[in-house]
């Protein structure tokens, strides 16, 4: 009887910390002495939002053994990782630098409401979304019509994240805007403000990318097909764009 009662205790412990929300609105330090984080709940994970005074940044967390993990791009390259634990209604972050380790609680200011966000979005906008592109993928590069990888733009490797979130925007991979810049001969900040991608399709056949970066507003037109795990866009400029889906 102790071993079932014993069973039962533990399986319910485990149930809370698998089955709990991260989703919400924080208050803490990373970044700076006063960070916001945001955590929503998307198909695959959680979008992360850090945002203060001089920046805002945006990238994509998993759940792996009840911790909600993610990563912050590094300048000279590599990843810092984050580990965040529910602790009551607050998050505790924890990580390593130099051996050293960190940790800084995160009160709740307010619970993110996803599924109202969701609502309001249908209402003022007519966006279809091909349930088929939403998710997270990785970036393999982009081809020739002739099937060859365009060595300018080639991904191998790097394992870029590109997520097409069920609510319409596009989480772009920090790690890629950072090397892109290194690659020119910029010193990337360490966290900038990427701007705001939305995106929408047009009977499962045309995918339309809409952004706003310094004050000017971008759209684009893209055929584009998912076959299995595979998406590719095709580009006006006749190459094309191939994204497998992130297992």
């Amino acid at each position: 009887m102790k071993h079932h009662v014993l069973f039962i205790f533990q399986f319910l412990i485990v149930f809370q910390v698998l089955g709990q929300s991260f989703e919400g609105q924080y208050s803490g330090e990373l970044l700076s002495k006063e960070d916001t984080m945001i955590l929503e709940k998307i198909k695959s994970g959680y979008t992360v939002k850090l945002i203060n005074s001089e920046n805002n940044f945006v990238t994509f967390g998993e759940i792996s053994s009840g911790e909600l993990v993610f990563h912050l791009p590094l300048n000279e390259g590599g990843d810092l990782e984050i580990k965040a634990q529910k602790k009551s209604n607050n998050i505790i972050v924890t990580f390593f630098l130099e051996e050293h380790k960190y940790s800084s609680e995160f009160s709740l200011l307010q619970i993110v409401n996803n599924d109202s966000n969701k609502k309001d979005l249908g209402k003022k906008t007519s966006h279809q979304l091909d349930e088929d592109l939403i998710g997270d993928w990785v970036k393999v590069g982009i081809f020739n019509k002739d099937g060859s990888i365009d060595k300018d733009v080639d991904y191998r490797g790097k394992n870029y994240s590109q997520i097409y979130t069920d609510d319409g925007r596009v989480i772009m991979d920090m790690r890629q805007f950072r090397d892109d810049l290194i690659e020119q001969g910029v010193k990337a900040p360490l966290f900038t403000e990427l701007p705001t991608i939305y995106w929408e399709t047009i009977d499962q056949k045309y995918l339309i990318i809409k952004g706003r970066s310094g004050g000017r507003s971008h759209e684009s037109k893209s055929a584009y097909l998912v076959k299995n795990d595979t998406l590719t866009v095709f580009q006006d400029n006749g190459l094309m764009q191939v994204l497998i889906r992130k297992k």
